[in-house]
C-alpha cells in the first residue's frame, strides 16, 4: 500500500510563518542521522535553505542549535496532534545560466515538506522559500511556496509551480509551463496538461496520473 500523507493544498502552508510562534505550535521532533531523537520547540526561522535549527525543551526555555547536516528528518506536531514531515532533498535548477550551462541538480540539499511519498520513490514536495524585499528604508521578508515532484529513479526534485511574492494563489500559467517540463518524457501526460486537466491547486492529481503510467 502506498504511503500517503494528506495533501491539504498549497495555500495551507501560509499558516506556517517564517518565524514560528511557540504558542501556536506543538512540539517538534528531530530524528538525527545517528538514530537519536530530540523533542522540543523550534525557536528559529524555518524555511528551505536554513543551515541549523534552534530548539528548546520548553516553549520559552534555553535554546540549543542543531546543524541541519546532522538531521535526517523533522516532524512537526500541531497542538491538535496532527503531524507534518520535513525531509532534505536535492532539487533541479529551473533555468540554465552562463555559470551553470546545464540544468543539473544543486549539490546542497534543501528542506522540503513531504506531502506524498510512494514506495517506488515518487514524491510530492513543498519548498518554503524566504525572500527579502526592500522599499526605501523598509525591508521585509516574504515567503514563496514552490511545489516539486521527485520522479521515479531521479536524484533530485523537479519544480511544478509556485506562489509568487505578495500573492496567495498559485500561478496556473506557470504551472502548465513547469509541469510540461517536468513530465516532458511522457507525451500523453503533456497533452493532458495542455488540455487543462490538472491544476496548481491540486498537484497530487497530476502525480497520481503519472504513477498510473509508470506502474
Amino acid at each position: 500500500m502506498k504511503k500517503f500523507l494528506v495533501y491539504s493544498g498549497l495555500l495551507s502552508v501560509f499558516s506556517l510563518f517564517l518565524s514560528i510562534g511557540v504558542s501556536a505550535q506543538g512540539t517538534t521532533v528531530l530524528t538525527m542521522k545517528d538514530g537519536s531523537t530530540v523533542e522540543g520547540y523550534i525557536r528559529s526561522q524555518f524555511y528551505s535553505t536554513i543551515s541549523h535549527i534552534e530548539m528548546s525543551e520548553e516553549p520559552t526555555g534555553k535554546t540549543k542549535k542543531y546543524d541541519l547536516d546532522d538531521i535526517k528528518k523533522i516532524t512537526m506536531y500541531s497542538i491538535d496532534g496532527d503531524s507534518v514531515l520535513y525531509v532534505r532533498r536535492y532539487r533541479y535548477r529551473l533555468f540554465k545560466s552562463h555559470n551553470k550551462p546545464h540544468k543539473g541538480y544543486y549539490k546542497q540539499p534543501v528542506l522540503f515538506r513531504l506531502d506524498y511519498a510512494s514506495p517506488k520513490g515518487v514524491e510530492l514536495l513543498t519548498e518554503i522559500r524566504r525572500s527579502v524585499a526592500t522599499s526605501g528604508m523598509r525591508t521585509a521578508a516574504y515567503k514563496e511556496l514552490w511545489t516539486y515532484v521527485k520522479l521515479q529513479g531521479e536524484n533530485a526534485a523537479r519544480p511544478l509551480c509556485a506562489v509568487i511574492v505578495g500573492s496567495d494563489k498559485p500561478e496556473e500559467a506557470n504551472f502548465r509551463i513547469m509541469a510540461r517540463r517536468a513530465f516532458a518524457d511522457y507525451p500523453s501526460l503533456v497533452i493532458r496538461i495542455n488540455g487543462g486537466e490538472f491544476s496548481a491547486k491540486n498537484p497530487l492529481r497530476l502525480i497520481k496520473a503519472y504513477e498510473e503510467l509508470i506502474y
